[in-house]
C-alpha cells in the first residue's frame, strides 16, 4: 500500500525537519557568501562578487595553479581561467611562472589581495560569533565537526 505525502512537505519554500541536508547546507551557504560580500563592501571591497570568493577561497597563501582552483572550484579550466583573469584585473591576485613546472603558472595574492584575505578572515569570524551566539558555543563547535567528518567521506572517494 503506497503512503500518500502530505503535500506540505513538497513546499520548495518551506525551510524545515523535512528538507534533505544538501538543500539547508547551500542556503546557509549563500547566506553566508551574501552576509560577507556586504561585509566586504562596507569595508570598501565593492568590487568583490561571490563569483570572484569562489576562486579566492581557493587560492593558498602561497600559491596555487589554476587546475588545483578549477578542481576544488568543481568548474572547468577554461572557466577558472576567466574569473581568474577577471579578479586579476581587479589587482587581487597575480601569476607568475611556476618553478616546478616551466609549463604552467602559480596564482598568487598580491598585497592587495592579502589585505582582501585578511579583511574576509575577519568578516568570517564575526559571522562565525554570530552563529555560535545563536547555538550556544559546544552546539556551534559539534555542528562544524560533524561537517568536517562528513566532507571527509567525500575525500576518500
Amino acid at each position: 500500500m503506497k503512503k500518500n505525502l502530505d503535500p506540505n512537505l513538497l513546499l520548495v519554500d518551506a525551510v524545515d525537519q523535512h528538507q534533505p541536508l544538501g538543500r539547508f547546507l547551500i542556503l546557509l551557504f549563500r547566506s553566508f557568501e551574501d552576509d560577507l560580500v556586504r561585509r566586504l563592501e562596507k569595508e570598501g571591497y565593492t568590487d568583490v562578487s561571490t563569483a570572484d570568493l569562489n576562486v579566492l577561497r581557493f587560492v593558498r597563501p602561497t600559491g596555487s595553479t589554476s587546475v588545483e582552483i578549477a578542481k576544488l572550484a568543481g568548474v572547468s579550466k577554461q572557466a577558472i581561467a576567466k574569473s581568474i583573469a577577471t579578479i586579476e584585473d581587479k589587482g587581487y591576485i597575480k601569476r607568475r611562472k611556476n618553478a616546478d613546472d616551466g609549463r604552467s603558472q602559480i596564482i598568487v595574492f598580491t598585497p592587495k589581495g592579502m589585505r582582501l584575505l585578511q579583511t574576509c578572515i575577519t568578516a568570517i569570524s564575526q559571522i562565525e560569533s554570530i552563529y555560535e551566539a545563536k547555538l550556544g558555543k559546544k552546539s556551534f563547535t559539534e555542528l562544524k565537526s560533524s561537517i568536517a567528518q562528513l566532507i571527509k567521506i567525500y575525500e576518500t572517494k
